[in-house]
Order: structure tokens, then C-alpha cells, then sequence
């Protein structure tokens, strides 16, 4: 696994704001949060696992989690995350805001769909909704599902890409009609068109309609989290892949997630 190299000098020509070097990540968000007294856990306990960024926790303050990197390929949601982080101090001031920057660490360095020994690191559930056995990513989460669950108390967002999609959309558990989701509707819109309405199968069958999945239980990380611990509202962004670069998917993932953080902690 290539981890924990640093890239090109950044004060080089060929230094690429948008790399996949883990390592290039992680030391960017740690300088963003330098003095927010954040911990950093290790989920599965050694140093090639992702890692969970927590603040030190306010009870003053709601908690929202922010989950990204779950597919490998999917690079603008560990981007959209980083320039979330520093597009919005103010909020990360108003919010216990957690975070996993890049779930499957193996599959962003490597440029891959699936986590180590080409494993699945988002569906969970079993038909009868127990849970499946895992490989190494999603192992880590469930290793700490109750911090996880403790974390997203008030709110959670997973950030996620469509490598099909001609238009972006949102996966919504709760009130898709909330005015949380149609703000963050409006958001995106600025960015991309809304992916075509229709019937649709990926991994599962679902209807979209309008830019919003409503409620539909897939047997994701998300729907696990949904139904376990009870979070009123639950939204998974699907941005564009191939459609644009990587820039305007970053900045639409950030500008979409400080949208639902202002509109939950309203």
C-alpha cells in the first residue's frame, strides 16, 4: 500500500492540489485544525486503517458526522470534505462536527472501487438486515459504531460520487421534503442539473424523482445508521463523476454539506 508519502513540493509546477496521496490529506486537515483540539482514532487500531477526526465535544453543541472516501474511485468527497474544512471556520465552531475524511484508504491511493482484498466498504446489511460479515474498511466502522452513532447524534452526511450520472442527487432518510434538503437541492443546482428523474438499479432497484432517493432502505452504512440510532435526517450526495472535473465536484460536495449543517443546527 502506498501511504504515507508526501507528493511533489507544493511550491512545484507539478504539484496536484486534487492527489491521491493519503498522507497529502491528512496533512492538510491537520493543519486546518491545528487549534480545534481534534483526536484522531485509528477504527481499526493500526496505522494503514482510516482514521476518525473528533473535536472536543460540547453539549451546548449539536453533533453531526461527515463521512467520505467510502469507494475508492470516489475522489471528490475526500476534496469536497477538505475544502469544506476550510472554507467554513465558523462553522466548525457552532458544531460538534466529526469526521472521516477517506474510509477506504486502500481504494483512493490505488484509484479503486473496493477496499483491501477487493471487499465491499458500504453495503452492511444482510436481506434480513443483520449484519454481514465484512472486509478490513467496514470492519473499522462497525468496530465503532456506537462512537460513530454518539458522533451523528443530530445529523450525518456521507459524501459520495455516481461514475454514471449525467446530474447530481441526493440519497435522503428522514423528511426529503425538509427545507434542509430543498436548500441543499437549491445548492447544487448551482453546479449540475438534477440526474435524470427515473427507475433506477445500482446494487439495488430505487426510484428518483426531482434530485432526491426518498427513504429507501438499501442496506448501506447510512440506513444502518438511520435506523440504530434514530437520526432524524440522513443524507448521501451523489455528485457527477465523469461529467466534470474535480474542482467543481469538490466545491458543489462542500457547498451541499454546509448547507445541511447550517440547516440542522438552525
Amino acid at each position: 500500500m502506498k501511504l504515507y508519502r508526501i507528493a511533489e513540493d507544493q511550491n512545484s509546477n507539478s504539484y496536484d492540489p486534487y492527489d491521491r496521496v493519503y498522507e497529502n490529506m491528512l496533512h492538510k486537515i491537520r493543519r486546518i485544525i491545528t487549534s480545534r483540539n481534534y483526536t484522531e482514532k485509528f477504527l481499526n487500531n493500526d496505522k494503514k486503517s482510516s482514521i476518525l477526526f473528533t473535536p472536543r465535544f460540547d453539549k451546548n453543541k449539536k453533533n453531526i458526522l461527515i463521512i467520505a472516501g467510502q469507494h475508492g474511485e470516489e475522489i471528490a468527497g475526500p476534496h469536497g470534505l477538505l475544502k469544506f474544512l476550510n472554507d467554513n471556520p465558523k462553522l466548525l465552531e457552532q458544531v460538534n462536527i466529526s469526521f472521516v475524511p477517506v474510509v477506504n484508504v486502500h481504494g483512493f491511493e490505488n484509484n479503486i472501487r473496493n477496499g483491501t482484498d477487493d471487499t465491499y466498504t458500504n453495503f452492511f446489511l444482510n436481506e434480513d438486515r443483520s449484519i454481514r460479515e465484512l472486509g478490513y474498511e467496514a470492519q473499522g466502522l462497525l468496530n465503532h459504531l456506537d462512537l460513530l452513532g454518539y458522533c451523528a447524534k443530530d445529523g450525518l452526511i456521507n459524501l459520495h460520487e455516481d461514475s454514471t450520472a449525467e446530474g447530481f442527487y441526493l440519497y435522503v432518510l428522514g423528511d426529503n421534503e425538509s427545507s434542509i434538503v430543498q436548500n441543499m437541492l437549491r445548492v447544487g443546482k448551482e453546479f449540475f442539473e438534477f440526474k435524470r428523474d427515473g427507475n433506477y438499479s445500482d446494487n439495488d432497484d430505487y426510484e428518483l424523482k426531482n434530485g432526491v432517493i426518498s427513504n429507501h432502505p438499501d442496506k448501506s452504512f447510512d440506513d444502518l445508521m438511520k435506523s440504530k440510532f434514530h437520526i432524524e435526517l440522513v443524507v448521501t450526495i451523489e455528485t457527477p463523476q465523469v461529467d466534470a472535473k474535480i474542482p467543481k465536484r469538490a466545491e458543489a460536495i462542500s457547498a451541499m454539506t454546509s448547507a445541511y449543517i447550517q440547516g440542522i443546527i438552525k
